[in-house]
């Protein structure tokens, strides 16, 4: 994957963490929400529906997917991604899993858009007997399959998952560093801090922002620093393809690390955003933020 420096870590970075490995549900406030995996589900879609109609069932994809044509085979494994995200809180047949993983056997020296559309489908539907063919897509020469896999892991709080993604913390692709130090927030505890400390260092600025706020969330204060310069528009503004909403993102993710640590230093600092942020919802999340240092949040 191509590095995009300053352009947020909402790139390439995999879906957010909650309270929980295992609690994926709400999109947490102490994470700046992964860019990549939901534009799979809302940009990319309105390019594709020309050539599918929405009444196609889950079998109608999957056999696209084994015997259609070039670009049929991949249209369909990203819709049939698309279809699964939308009802992924419903039960699926075994019929339809096991099928599934059949398939995904057999894509890995196929169309790397098939396995990565199919990857993001297995880590929708979470289900524990995809594990195995996650672990082996970890391998994966494609670097996104490679994220996605990891991804799909932690929603289903795989054995030994903490120790691939501390490897994944040195990894030289900037998007498996981002993804590591997002995922490592909601893993052990004193092993996660260790390596998000030294992330704190890394030479992408996205892959600091994600330690510092994972970090935080487990109520470590190291990356301290740090989120005080996401909550700098003059900084976040020389990040080239930064615009107002990955800026909002950003300023509101650090708002809610230092509410929850109740860094009293900066405490001020929240209340000038409240009180003249041009932007509605960054005032409001200084309020919250606020909040949680009187216990309210």
């Amino acid at each position: 994957m191509e590095e995009n420096r300053g352009s947020n870590p909402l790139q390439r970075s995999g879906l957010p963490i909650t309270d929980g490995i295992g609690n994926w549900g709400d999109f947490a406030k102490l994470f700046i929400t992964p860019f990549i995996i939901a534009a799979v589900a809302i940009g990319v879609f309105f390019m594709f529906t020309f050539f599918f109609s929405e009444s196609k069932t889950q079998y109608n994809y999957l056999e696209s997917i084994k015997i259609g044509g070039v670009n049929n085979r991949w249209h369909s494994a990203y819709m049939l991604s698309k279809i699964i995200r939308a009802e992924a809180d419903k039960p699926f047949e075994d019929r339809f899993i096991m099928e599934l993983l059949a398939i995904y056997e057999n894509t890995k020296n196929d169309d790397p858009r098939i396995r990565r559309y199919l990857t993001l489908t297995l880590g929708y539907i979470s289900d524990p007997r995809s594990v195995k063919s996650l672990w082996d897509a970890t391998e994966d020469a494609d670097d996104e399959t490679r994220l996605y896999a990891l991804w799909s892991l932690g929603k289903l709080g795989a054995e030994g998952l903490q120790e691939k993604v501390l490897e994944y913390l040195n990894d030289p692709d900037p998007g498996m560093r981002k993804l590591a130090a997002h995922l490592l927030g909601s893993l052990d505890r004193d092993k996660s801090k260790l390596g998000l400390r030294a992330a704190l260092s890394d030479p992408v600025d996205d892959v600091k922002w994600n330690a510092a706020l994972s970090l935080a969330k487990l109520g470590d204060s190291a990356g301290i620093d740090i989120l005080e310069m996401m909550l700098d528009r003059d900084y976040l503004g020389g990040h080239d393809q930064m615009d107002e909403t990955l800026k909002e993102q950003t300023i509101k993710s650090a708002v809610y690390a230092i509410g929850t640590l109740r860094v009293e230093g900066l405490k001020e600092r929240l209340t000038d955003l409240k009180d003249s942020d041009p932007n509605m919802k960054v005032r409001q999340a200084a309020i919250d933020a606020l909040n949680m240092f009187e216990g309210n949040g």
